[in-house]
């Protein structure tokens, strides 16, 4: 097991923090045409394809957003080189990562991180520490909420499937192993008091739906955009990691009144853009502009909307302030649940 130094961060601090430096980012753009030496370097595109990576297989959020972005950039007509989706899975995100992370000083990779970009580098052994300190920070285009999902045929409320849940153990399909979904689902556990639950691991958050959907497990805890291609029919959300309700589930509860008593349950995903390590000034501006004009057309935002996520853009510095606060925060997380021990 590996040994951590203990450090203390709630999940409110970070959301706060996030809509805090949103607002600032809003009064003082960043990116553009100039860095911060004295105005001299200017933005300039990569000289070949973009290669797009994406750490879970073809379905998952992060392959859902990625296209979408990729294919926003060719309708618009936003980037003089192609964009092009690379799906590296495995290792819970260590196979993207490293395949990103070997791309040294590059000018045209770039990926879109899941919360797995936190625990893996934590949990492994991998040529980098954080995601926050051994890449480039981008972009920070949304977060992504968290729903637990059953079946349709099974449970039709919350305080039904927690019943069942504390009498008998259940079966949950995750987006790889110790990542953001078994996160929760053992904070889950030990808010509700529930039967410890059997985690099976799959490539991606488009597997861990269709498992579900097919019956194959009892529940997940995935993201909206994971679950609503069988939804209503096949899927149903009982409750949501938010501390409201969400506008487009009226009717699903939160975690909070459905009587669980745990803070750290308000948990968010973060979808941005890290580059490769070293990338040159000049890209970093460029791939900034590229993703503020996608975060800004009707194409994004309707995006947002539909996948039900929560649109923040952030860049530079205080998008990279945010990934060191979450690489605290998921420190705290698996010390809390025990996968990492204290220093």
């Amino acid at each position: 097991m590996h040994s951590i130094k203990r450090r203390r961060f709630l999940f409110a601090s970070v959301v706060a923090l996030l809509l805090v430096v949103a607002a600032c980012a809003e009064e003082e753009p960043a990116g553009g045409e100039t860095g911060a030496a004295g105005g001299e370097v200017e933005a300039e595109a990569p000289g070949r394809a973009v290669e797009f990576v994406v750490t879970t297989s073809p379905g998952g959020g992060s392959d859902i957003y990625a296209r979408r972005m990729a294919s926003i950039v060719e309708q618009l007509d936003l980037s003089p080189v192609p964009w092009v989706v690379v799906n590296q899975e495995g290792g819970s995100g260590a196979v993207g990562m490293q395949y990103l992370h070997s791309k040294v000083g590059e000018s045209n990779a770039v990926l879109i991180t899941l919360n797995s970009v936190f625990t893996t580098p934590q949990l492994q052994d991998l040529p980098f520490a954080s995601i926050s300190e051994d890449f480039t920070p981008i972009a920070s285009m949304a977060l992504d909420a968290f729903a637990l999902w059953v079946n349709a045929d099974t449970w039709e409320s919350y305080e039904e499937f927690e019943a069942e849940a504390k009498e008998r153990s259940l079966t949950a399909a995750g987006t790889g192993a110790r990542q953001e979904d078994e996160v929760l689902l053992n904070l889950l556990v030990r808010a509700a008091g529930l039967k410890k639950i059997r985690y099976v691991p799959q490539e991606g958050g488009g597997d861990v739906a269709a498992q579900l959907a097919g019956g194959h497990v009892d529940l997940s805890l995935n993201n909206p955009s994971e679950g609503l291609p069988h939804y209503p029919d096949r899927l149903r959300p009982l409750v949501v990691f938010t501390p409201e309700r969400m506008d487009a589930w009226p009717e699903v509860p939160t975690f909070e009144e459905v009587g669980l008593d745990a803070p750290e349950l308000d948990y968010r995903q973060v979808r941005g853009i890290v580059g490769a390590p070293g990338m040159p000034e000049e890209n970093v501006l460029w791939f900034q502009d590229m993703f503020r004009q996608i975060f800004e057309s009707d194409e994004w935002q309707d995006a947002l909307e539909e996948e039900l996520l929560i649109g923040e853009f952030l860049v530079g510095d205080e998008f990279g302030d945010l990934l060191s606060e979450y690489d605290e925060l998921h420190t705290e997380l698996m010390l809390d649940i025990g996968w990492v021990e204290e220093e």
